[in-house]
């Protein structure tokens, strides 16, 4: 596979029972960004189409763990720590960012997309490990 790209994935957790972000980034993915417009009655329509391939030999930082979202949302804060997941309505920025989630003017999760070109929203993933030449996850979003 033809890796293209480094991300960072924004993973919305609760701490003390307000939202927090957890930034990670991977090093050498596959990204493939595509603009699709139409026309309705209401007018024009454009939405992006995105995938992400995360081939198995991906670099993470601070060789974080990936788990399942299910499994990251029994994990505590410390364990989130050392891991992270691809759970829907999550961000994935195209880059390696230090951009930090801090709820602070200018730093919310909503700034993420004001400030960067390239962000998905996370709508699912799937484990393409069987029968494929290169084992990658797959991650599609808007």
């Amino acid at each position: 596979m033809v890796t293209n790209a480094d991300i960072t994935i924004y993973n919305r957790h609760t701490v003390a029972g307000k939202d927090a972000y957890q930034r990670t980034t991977i090093y050498g993915v596959h990204w493939y960004a595509k603009e699709v417009r139409g026309v309705l009655t209401t007018g024009l329509v454009r939405a992006d189409e995105f995938i992400v391939r995360l081939p198995d030999d991906i670099v993470v930082e601070n060789n974080k763990l990936f788990v399942s979202p299910r499994v990251w949302a029994g994990l505590s804060t410390v364990q989130k720590a050392v891991s992270y997941t691809l759970q829907d309505g999550d961000k994935i920025v195209r880059g390696a960012t230090t951009f930090e989630v801090t709820g602070l003017t200018g730093h919310t999760f909503v700034d993420i997309e004001k400030t960067f070109d390239e962000v998905m929203t996370i709508l699912g993933y799937s484990k393409n490990t069987e029968n494929v030449v290169t084992p990658h996850v797959k991650v599609v979003g808007k």
